[in-house]
Parts: structure tokens; sequence; C-alpha cells
């Protein structure tokens, strides 16, 4: 069973799978340029999800007497390093693979794995993995959670040996590993701020999650008023790629519960509720 873990709940109006498009990376190939630490990693060619040729095979013995001097009880770890220079991931949405678990204990720790994503320089952003025994479980990372994601040295997995007992094995196998972006225009996220609006705030505030759009480009959208099925009125605005918010003028709302609808290239693309009111703007 695979289970998918999206590190960011995406609304339903998420564009389906076949909108996104993979690249591999070339440096997933172990053991050449892989660093290792209180572990081993192998070429992983038998235990593979369905479809997929490239994997990793993490094996650690857990031992709480061979970390470093200080700190026995240890940080195995691995880690994919570019070639060189540095990964720059600013035209991708997402970083995506796969992990099986396998181990003697009978169940996981409640940290059991992490994934680090570590730039040249500034902070790393680490990622919790819920790796469940004798499970494939899928990892979608927002590029966007990433800092300095056009200056990144390494991806590094690692586990707390103080979160096993000591003699514990594991295995992990990390497989397809890839960058996935979208193909075409879309907004994963599509909502008016404030639960009630009045009729004379002459505005609306629109916050937008966009992807497909080229970085540092701008798209035309077309965001269109309805009451039930009926059109109520329209407004061009532009939109860029990733989280934005839309200040957009609006004058003499009409009252009632009303639809705001995203088009874009002439398509519905997405649908938020909001209720207008007249009198005093409501308190959110």
């Amino acid at each position: 069973m695979t289970q998918l873990l999206l590190l960011r709940c995406l609304l339903a109006l998420a564009p389906a799978p076949a909108d996104l498009a993979a690249t591999t990376v070339p440096e997933f190939v172990p053991p050449a340029g892989w660093v290792t630490a209180e572990s081993t990693v192998a070429v992983e060619s038998t235990n593979l999800p369905p479809g997929v040729t490239n994997g990793v095979h993490w094996h650690i013995d857990v031992d709480h007497t061979t970390g470093e001097i200080k700190y026995p009880v240890g940080w195995p770890r691995t880690a994919m390093v570019p070639k060189t220079g540095v990964f720059d991931w600013t035209d991708f949405d997402y970083l995506a693979f796969q992990v099986y678990t396998a181990t003697s204990r009978e169940a996981l720790p409640h940290n059991p794995l992490n994934v680090g994503i570590r730039p040249a320089t500034g902070p790393a952003a680490n990622f919790s993995i819920p790796a469940v025994k004798g499970q494939w479980v899928e990892m979608r990372i927002p590029i966007e959670d990433v800092p300095n994601a056009n200056n990144i040295k390494s991806v590094q997995w690692n586990i707390s040996e103080s979160s096993y007992k000591h003699l514990d094995k594991l295995d992990f196998v990390i497989a397809d590993l890839k960058l996935l972006r979208y193909r075409r225009p879309a907004a994963l996220e599509f909502r008016v701020t404030g639960r009630l609006l009045a009729a004379d705030a002459g505005y609306l505030v629109v916050g937008l999650h966009a992807v497909g759009i080229e970085r540092g480009q701008e798209l035309p959208v077309t965001l269109e008023l309805r009451q039930g099925e009926r059109p109520l009125g329209r407004v061009e605005a532009t939109a860029c790629r990733g989280r934005q918010r839309l200040l957009v003028a609006w004058p003499d709302l009409p009252t009632g519960e009303l639809a705001l609808v995203l088009l874009i290239n002439g398509v519905e693309t997405a649908t938020t509720p909001l209720t207008v009111i007249s009198g005093p703007f409501a308190k959110d």
C-alpha cells in the first residue's frame, strides 16, 4: 500500500497529477557522489515501487556506543550532493520521492526519519517523514518551503539514534526521486479574505496560490462575480507564481450569497464563496 503525504494540504481545486511534469535528478545514483556517516548506502534494484527503476538502499545498525566521542548515541545520515556547484530548483514546484522501511522493531518511533534540504548559505529546511514499517510512503516537499532553493548544496536523510533502541536494524529504500512542475497555469488556493463583506467596502482582497507560471512572469486572469449561475460583473487582474494577495477594486458589491470565480485563459479554474451584507463592515 502506498501512502501519499502532501506537506501542505492542497484544496480540492488542485490540478490533477497528470498536470505535473517530472524531471529526474542525475545525482540520484549511489554510492558515487553520496556522503554517508554511521551507515551504508548501495544501489537498490529489486525492492522498488511498480514502474520505478532507481533506488537507494540505506542500511543502519543502531549503535549507542559508536557515535562521536562526546555524543556516543549517534546521528546516522546520508546525503545526495551536486556533482558540481549547487542545485537550483527554483523552476520546480516539488521535490518528490518514495520511502520504504524495513526494521527489526515491531513498530517505528514517533519521528522515524527526517530529510533536510541544505543551502550553501542560510538555514536548512527540515521535514519529518512519517515512515511506516513495510509500506511505501510518498513525500512531496513544496520547493517554496525551501529557503534559498537556487543554492542547495545537499539533500540529507537522517535519523536520531536516541529515538531507537541499541542494536535496532533499519533498512530504508529511497526511490523515484524527482522534481515536479505544473505543466500549465492553475490555482492551488483561491479565497476571499474575510467571512463577511460590506457592500460599500469598495474592494475585495483575494488570496491566490498560483502555479504553472514561469518565474518572473505575470499572467492575465479574470475574476467573475456570480449569484447562482448569473454573472454580476468581471474584472481583469494579473497573477504571478506563488502565494499572493490581489487587491481588486469592486464598488457597490451586490448583497447576498455570492461566488467569485477565477478564470485562466478563459477557463473556469477555481471558485470561492463570499457573503456580502449592507451596512457597516462586519468584524472578521
